[in-house]
């Protein structure tokens, strides 16, 4: 998933901002990330919309009792009409390196013990992978960089589901047929708003809704660009 101007193409640089899971620490390369499954797309890139905790915390410190009340997210109006799902193949130089292998993870844990040991963590597991150490991510998609990799096989923080992660000059992302906008009822966006309890706007209203409830080059095909978390 992407702008509907480019939504293949790498973000430019006057709007990166070097905080995405596999950012380069050093900023000379940029990132392009996908899902395989086009409602883990969406799961990506909606996730930031939902309610947080604190928001819930504080309802119920002014006296919403459980069951009687749900905070429900916006999905600006705005924002829908500038993302496009766009179904794509994803084409390499080189070997895109896979997280989720118990060995790939034990060889980057030796490299870079000193640095996990740093933030915690005893070992390189696949939470570490998804989690928001940016510092650790980060650190290791420079490593493959380095090593001469195209990009990163990854689980999706939100459900599990495989992405990738390609770098520039290495890899890219090619239409393999006409984009979606997300301004029309689109399943996998009404089911994740379902299951996060947001609501879709037709217009902009700003912030939180409270609403009373009862309850070599290799190609293979990929979907659906986003933005890394």
């Amino acid at each position: 998933m992407g702008h509907e101007s480019a939504p293949l193409e790498f973000t430019p640089h006057a709007f990166y901002g070097w905080q995405n899971r596999f950012d380069d620490p050093r900023h000379e390369y940029r990132t392009i990330y996908a899902a395989e499954e086009r409602i883990t797309a969406i799961r990506e890139v909606v996730q930031d919309l939902r309610p947080n905790t604190r928001v819930r915390a504080e309802l119920r410190a002014l006296g919403a009792k459980e069951g009687e009340f749900v905070v429900a997210g916006s999905v600006p109006w705005k924002w829908r009409l500038e993302r496009v799902l766009a179904p794509a193949n994803l084409i390499t130089t080189d070997e895109v390196i896979d997280l989720t292998d118990p060995g790939v993870r034990a060889s980057l844990e030796g490299e870079h013990a000193e640095l996990l040991n740093r933030y915690g963590m005893k070992h390189l597991d696949v939470s570490d992978i998804t989690s928001k150490t940016r510092i650790v991510t980060q650190t290791l998609s420079r490593s493959l960089f380095e090593s001469g990799a195209s990009g990163i096989r990854f689980p999706s923080n939100t459900d599990n589901r495989p992405c990738v992660v390609l770098f520039e000059s290495r890899g890219s992302l090619t239409a393999n047929g006409p984009t979606e906008s997300l301004s029309g009822p689109v399943p996998e966006l009404l089911t994740v708003c379902s299951e996060w309890e947001l609501v879709l706007r037709e217009h902009d209203l700003p912030g939180y809704a409270v609403r009373a409830e009862n309850r070599r080059s290799r190609v293979k095909s990929w979907l659906l660009r986003f933005l890394g978390r």
